[in-house]
């Protein structure tokens, strides 16, 4: 018995690689088995230059691209966006992303999309709704960064009852049971967790 895979165009998330300080290749890797649309930084060309990775867009300013243009020629075809985070954010419209890995230390200067933000071996979901909940193994690690004003309510599993704790700014918990994690926050609220 076998299974097969239908996968759309823009069905899977984006990859954005831009600082190569944030970039792991495995996670990196296993990313790629989907063929996402692939945006490179400048930033990051070396390192995907390394790699041999196929690469949709170059996202660049016009000094780089005039000075490198040689070396781009061996990924044709591909798209160039310029150097902005504004033209950035039209492409992967046009594009129609639904949602992004973003390699960097720092998330993109726009919140519309919803984001992956990808750094060393932490992953970070920036949450687009006031709650989240996702099923965690026990021993899992994760932090949650909360900007409201307001306290947020995390609730853990335990083998007796739930445990809620309140969250005023930033809390790291190890998670001792498997289960659901519920978390009660504001927008814009990051919840990270170690995935290597």
């Amino acid at each position: 018995m076998s299974s097969h895979h239908v996968i759309r165009e823009n069905q899977e998330p984006a990859v954005v690689l831009v600082n190569p300080d944030a970039i792991q290749y495995e996670m990196v890797g296993q990313l790629l088995e989907w063929s996402p649309l692939v945006i490179v930084h400048e930033d990051a060309f070396d390192w995907t230059d390394r790699w041999h990775i196929k690469v949709d867009a170059f996202w660049v300013d016009s000094d780089f691209f005039d000075k490198r243009k040689d070396e781009l020629s061996i990924y044709a075809p591909y798209d160039v966006i310029p150097g902005d985070h504004k033209e950035l954010k039209s492409y992967l419209q046009r594009k129609k992303v639904s949602e992004m890995y973003w390699f960097d230390v720092a998330p993109p200067h726009f919140t519309e999309i919803p984001l992956y933000l990808m750094r060393g071996s932490e992953k970070g979901i920036r949450l687009q709704q006031n709650r989240f909940e996702k099923w965690l193994p026990e021993g899992s690690v994760f932090r949650v960064e909360h900007k409201g004003a307001n306290a947020a309510k995390l609730s853990l599993p335990d083998l007796q009852r739930e445990k809620v704790i309140e969250v005023a700014k930033e809390i790291e918990v190890e998670n001792t049971c498997e289960g659901l994690v519920k978390y009660n926050g504001a927008k814009g609220d990051w919840f990270w967790e170690r995935v290597i």
